[in-house]
């Protein structure tokens, strides 16, 4: 069966952002003369805020806050939520106020409330003179309750507060049309899978049986780092394509949950992919193909004239670079004989008394030198430098044109009127004379040289001619096995080489320790004298483990002369057959499938971390154990009601398949018989927004006196004290020390 994979590209949308500001006016019109209550969903993934009388929260934004220095490096600017441009970028340093669904860092959360403030039109005022209601955690620390509380009534000068659990706020909402006027809660269970973490609550009698919940440490955040670690691992040329924002597009595109047996998809996957024999079955998902950004390169054929240009350029850019170089070199020796004038006048007017030892000495001091043997040690050294210059100036000057006219008419001349003072007797010369017979002496080894140089390149020049002139009359006998025959060639010389590599690469750390103990001389088992390194041969281990890493490729001669031949047949391809060749350098350009990344097991095995845990490392029970934990505390006759009506929430659970899933699990758990109900909350998202918004608006005027405490209750009842109801959580006092 032939895969065909879909193929897509990102969209890069970012975040779902709604920040539908309030402007002032507005504000003061509508919102403020009646004390309109504020809604405010907190969640570890995003907030949601706005007015009691809206339809739907004004503002969603991520839970994110970032504090980074002015581009002058004067002043910090502060961004929150979807104002940072990269969520994951490091040098940015986004924090989160929540660890797991718990609030912990306030003073992120105090930035986030202030954008929740301006957002909504409070901006100008000195107090936020409305009563609020925030969703929390199940089983909130009364520690974090308590820091909020303080936050709200000390910073922001808030009214009343009331506290109420997410998750019981959008399962009401979603039974809210059965019980249009009614604060109860039907029976039934609660199954939530948000950011970070994943609930179990069950729903009996009205009320929720906090006792029996479960909580499990797995969420949307897990599997988008999962699948970003995996895509790195498969695909590390590709990481700078990647990036957290990407997998949570990725996850919420094209993942989905196994509807039974995820061992079994996978099985049904592999088969499929491996174009195996048919099992009768298909998998429900196929691979999809992620185009990354790419740019096709396409070389531009240079014209006879341009290729002109280009060499002209060259050669003039050469020009100045030696022109540079002989500046510098000028400059440089200027410099040094200066300085050995002034050494040797100093050596003079010592040698001839007109200075004495004692200013001698002095003025040896002040230059840095230690006695007069480090002087005379530096005055000799320097005059070889500076002879050593002129006479490589001089050598270069004769490699020039010019200068090769002049070398042609000194061929004409013997060598004895050349250079004379090489064929008379050392003893007869003054110093001046053994100083020019040196420079004569190394005019004569240069000149050796560049004719020795000239001849090599001129028999190079005729041995390639010749070979050129037989390959071109083997060409013409017959092209097309002649061309045929050089691509053989190449082909076979290439396969060599890799073969060579890779043998060469194979060889192991056992390998390694043999080669040692066969130079050593000893068994392993063996414990004598230390004397490696007393042969020669000892050192040629290194050469041996070298040869092992594939740093040094067996012989450097033939690997020498491999590279020339596969030179000389690449040109003669060149030469010959330049379509082929130029399609094959063609392929090795960057294509499109060079670009691309693979989704298909990741597709169902992403959202499988909820249920086993594992695949991340994580020891915690999954999804389908933890709920037959929580039927098992309940007993079976609460099991019995809480299992005919299953709600899920939160935003993890949007996975297609995953009521599917859900009820998969718990028919294997309940008797055969049991009647079953799955649903998906009406809404999964805002459900909790919507929630709280219809609690408020139904209470009416009784929220303040049966929801909310007051800034009077914070300070006589304790920080950490509320008022309870039918979604809020249970009040037990902290125990004194």
């Amino acid at each position: 069966m032939d895969v065909d994979p879909q193929i897509v590209e990102f969209q890069d949308t970012g975040f779902l952002v709604t920040y539908d500001a309030v402007p002032r006016k507005v504000y003061e019109e509508k919102y403020l003369p009646q004390k309109t209550p504020i809604v405010i969903d907190c969640g570890a993934y995003e907030i949601r805020a706005g007015y009691a009388s809206d339809p739907q929260p004004r503002l969603r934004f991520r839970s994110l806050v970032s504090r980074n220095r002015t581009k002058d490096g004067k002043g910090f600017c502060t961004l929150v939520g979807n104002k940072i441009p990269y969520a994951e970028a490091y040098r940015l340093k986004p924090r989160s106020p929540f660890d797991r669904n718990v609030i912990c860092h306030f003073e992120s959360m105090e930035h986030i409330l202030d954008h929740v403030f301006d957002g909504l039109g409070i901006n100008g005022s000195s107090a936020v003179d409305h009563p609020i209601i925030l969703t929390e955690a199940v089983c909130n620390p009364n520690y974090s309750r308590a820091k909020m509380s303080q936050l709200l009534f000390e910073c922001y000068h808030v009214p009343y507060i009331s506290y109420g659990i997410g998750e019981l706020f959008s399962y009401w909402y979603h039974h809210r049309t059965e019980t249009k006027s009614s604060l109860d809660l039907t029976d039934g269970l609660i199954i939530s899978s948000s950011h970070e973490v994943s609930l179990i609550i069950p729903i009996l009698d009205g009320k929720p049986d906090f006792m029996s919940t479960a909580c499990i440490p797995v969420g949307g955040l897990q599997s988008h780092r999962f699948l970003f670690d995996s895509l790195l691992l498969k695909y590390p040329q590709h990481a700078r394509h990647l990036s957290l924002n990407r997998c949570h597009e990725l996850a919420n595109r094209f993942a989905a949950l196994a509807p039974g047996d995820f061992l079994d998809e996978l099985k049904i996957m592999q088969k499929f992919y491996g174009n195996e024999e048919k099992t009768g079955r298909t998998p429900q998902y196929s691979p999809i193909m992620i185009q990354l950004p790419f740019t096709e390169y396409k070389p531009k054929e240079e014209t006879e004239e341009e290729k002109k240009k280009r060499l002209k350029r060259r050669k003039e850019h050469a020009e100045r670079l030696r022109t540079l170089a002989a500046k510098r070199r000028e400059s440089k020796l200027t410099e040094r004989q200066q300085t050995l004038e002034g050494y040797d006048q100093l050596a003079s007017q010592y040698s001839s008394s007109a200075i004495s030892e004692t200013e001698f000495l002095q003025q040896l001091k002040q230059g840095g030198f230690e006695d007069q043997d480090d002087f005379e040690k530096h005055h000799k050294l320097l005059r070889k430098k500076v002879e050593g210059t002129l006479a490589r100036m001089q050598g270069e000057d004769a490699t020039k044109e010019p200068q090769e006219e002049d070398d042609k008419n000194n061929g004409q001349r013997s060598e004895k009127e050349r250079f004379p003072l090489l064929f008379v007797d050392p003893s007869t010369l003054t110093e001046d004379q053994k100083k020019e017979k040196r420079k004569q002496l190394l005019l004569k080894s240069a000149e050796a040289g560049r004719a020795r140089r000239r001849r090599e390149k001129e028999q190079a020049q005729q041995a390639l001619e010749m070979r050129e002139k037989q390959e071109q009359t083997n060409y013409e006998k017959n092209p097309q096995d002649y061309i045929s025959g050089l691509h053989l060639k190449r082909q076979r010389l290439i396969e060599a080489r890799e073969k060579r590599k890779s043998s060469e690469r194979r060889k192991n750390l056992a390998s390694k320790r043999r080669a040692l103990r066969a130079v050593m001389g000893q068994n392993p088992s063996e414990k004598g004298e230390d004397d490696f390194g007393a042969n020669e041969e000892d050192w040629q281990l290194y050469k041996k483990m070298a040869q092992s890493r594939g740093e040094i490729m067996g012989d450097d001669s033939a690997s020498e002369e491999e590279k020339e031949e596969l030179q000389w047949l690449e040109k003669l391809l060149q030469k010959y057959d330049p379509d082929t060749m130029k399609k094959e350098l063609e392929e090795n350009y960057p294509q499109a499938h060079d670009f691309q990344i693979e989704l298909f097991v990741e597709r169902v095995k992403l959202p499988e971390i909820l249920y086993q845990p594992s695949i991340i490392g994580l020891e915690v029970t999954g999804l389908a154990e933890a709920l037959e934990g929580v039927f098992r505390t309940l007993g079976a006759a609460k099991r019995d009601r809480a299992s005919k009506n299953i709600v899920v929430v939160g935003g993890n659970s949007m996975y297609p398949n995953f009521c599917k899933r859900l009820l998969y699990h718990v028919r294997s758990i309940c008797p055969t018989g049991l009647p079953v109900k799955v649903t998906h909350a009406r809404s999964p998202v805002l459900g909790s927004w919507l929630g709280a918004r219809d609690f408020v608006n139904l209470l009416g005027e009784d929220f303040k006196v049966k929801a909310c405490i007051t800034r009077k209750d914070y300070e006589e009842k304790g920080r950490q004290w509320f008022r309870e109801h039918t979604f809020s959580n249970i009040y037990y006092p902290t125990p004194k020390k």
